[in-house]
């Protein structure tokens, strides 16, 4: 397949990085601010490897926008275990679109 635009390991790792911190922020009930935070380096990031025209980028942007319009207080237990599945599900996506594009990667 035709590599996206700088999927390099470095900007692959940061991705990554930043998608588990912010559901582990969603998970121990960190602010709203962090988490919007959390969702806005996933963005960033997921146009650094070329995938800002994805359905994963296109997922992270709606959670934001759902996190953003509620209270901090609309942010309970369920809300936020929502939301931590729903980045976690996108991270998965995202790993399967990195191994076809990483060489030297070997299943175990």
């Amino acid at each position: 397949p035709e590599k996206p635009g700088r999927f390099s390991p470095s900007n692959t790792f940061w991705l990554g990085h930043d998608m588990m911190w912010t559901v582990d922020v969603l998970l121990r009930g960190a602010s709203k601010k962090d988490i919007q935070h959390g969702l806005r380096c996933c963005l960033s990031h997921l146009r650094a490897v070329g995938l800002g025209d994805s359905v994963q980028y296109n997922s992270i942007r709606q959670y934001l926008d759902e996190v953003t319009s509620k209270s901090e207080g609309d942010l309970d237990r369920d809300t936020r275990l929502s939301f931590a599945q729903r980045t976690y599900n996108v991270l998965l996506e995202v790993g399967k679109k990195a191994k076809e594009y990483q060489t030297g990667i070997h299943s175990v």
